[in-house]
C-alpha cells in the first residue's frame, strides 16, 4: 500500500466508477430501463435523424475510396501512420466488400435501381435503422470504453475473479467485466469490448469467439423490451435467467469440445 499515493488511488478508482456508471448501471427511464450510454445514444439519434441516414452513406463512401487508394498506391506509404494502414490495407476481400457497401449505400439513399436494395426490409432497414443505433452506440462506446479498459479496472477484476471464470467458461478473470457489460448494460458494448481484449492479446480467437456467440447475445435491457412487445414483462426476470443458464451451458460446451478436439 505504501507504494502508492492518493492520486493513484484516485486515478484508479474515479475513472472505473464512472466508467461502471456509464456501462453496467441500468436506470429507470419513461421507455423502461437501461443504461446511460444508450440515454447518450437515444439522444444523438433524436437530434440527428434527419442526418444519419446521409452521415452513414458518406463515411461508407468515404471508406471505399480512400481504400481504394491505399490499395493502388501500396501499404508502405502508410508506415508513418500504422492506425490508417491497419483501417485501410485490407485484403483483396474486404476491399471488394467496401466498394461493394459503398455502391450499395449510394443506391439505397438516393432509391436508384430496384426497391429489392433500397426497400425498407432490405437496404432501407440497414441505412434508415440499424446504422443509426449502431453509429451512436460506438460513438459513446469508442470515447468512453478506456475508462473502464485503461485505468486497472480489468486487472483488478482479473485477479478477484479468475477462480470463478476460468472454471466456468475457460476464460481469464478480467472477462467478469464483459460479463457485466453485456449481462446488465448492453450487449453491444459486450461485444466492442471483447474485441478489445482480443486484439491486445488477453483472449484467444476461440475464447472471444465462444463469448461474442454465447454471452453477448442477450442483455437485460434487450430481455425487457422482448418481454414488453410479448406482454411477458411480469416473467422478465426469469426469461433472462433461462437465457443465460442456456448461454453458460453452450459456452461451457463448446470450451469442452474444443479441448477435447485438441487432444
Amino acid at each position: 500500500m505504501g507504494q502508492f499515493k492518493v492520486s493513484d488511488h484516485v486515478r484508479f478508482i474515479v475513472p472505473s466508477c464512472i466508467g461502471i456508471f456509464l456501462f453496467m448501471l441500468p436506470i429507470k427511464t419513461a421507455e423502461g430501463f437501461t443504461i446511460p450510454i444508450a440515454v447518450l445514444a437515444n439522444w444523438v439519434q433524436k437530434k440527428l435523424a434527419n442526418q444519419l441516414s446521409l452521415i452513414m452513406m458518406l463515411i461508407i463512401v468515404l471508406t471505399g475510396i480512400l481504400t481504394l487508394i491505399a490499395t493502388f498506391v501500396g501499404r508502405d506509404k502508410f508506415a508513418k501512420t500504422p492506425f490508417f494502414q491497419n483501417l485501410l490495407c485490407v485484403s483483396k476481400f474486404w476491399v471488394v466488400a467496401r466498394v461493394l457497401a459503398a455502391i450499395f449505400a449510394i443506391m439505397v439513399h438516393f432509391h436508384l435501381g430496384t426497391a429489392v436494395i433500397y426497400g425498407e426490409d432490405t437496404g432501407g432497414m440497414l441505412l434508415d435503422d440499424l446504422l443509426h443505433t449502431l453509429f451512436s452506440v460506438f460513438l459513446f462506446a469508442g470515447l468512453f470504453l478506456p475508462l473502464l479498459t485503461n485505468f486497472g479496472l480489468l486487472e483488478l477484476f482479473g485477479t478477484l475473479m479468475t477462480k470463478i471464470m476460468r472454471p466456468l467458461f475457460k476464460l481469464p478473470g478480467r472477462s467478469s467485466i464483459d460479463a457485466l457489460a453485456s449481462w446488465i448494460g448492453d450487449g453491444t458494448i459486450g461485444v466492442l469490448l471483447t474485441s478489445k481484449q482480443y486484439e491486445d492479446g488477453f483472449y484467444t480467437k476461440r475464447g472471444g469467439h465462444n463469448w461474442d456467440n454465447f454471452l453477448c447475445c442477450f442483455d437485460y435491457v434487450y430481455t425487457c423490451c422482448y418481454s414488453a412487445s410479448r406482454a411477458w414483462r411480469h416473467v422478465c426476470s426469469i426469461l433472462f435467467d433461462c437465457y443465460r443458464c442456456r448461454c453458460c451451458c453452450c459456452i461451457d460446451y463448446a470450451a469442452d469440445s474444443a479441448i477435447i478436439a485438441q487432444g
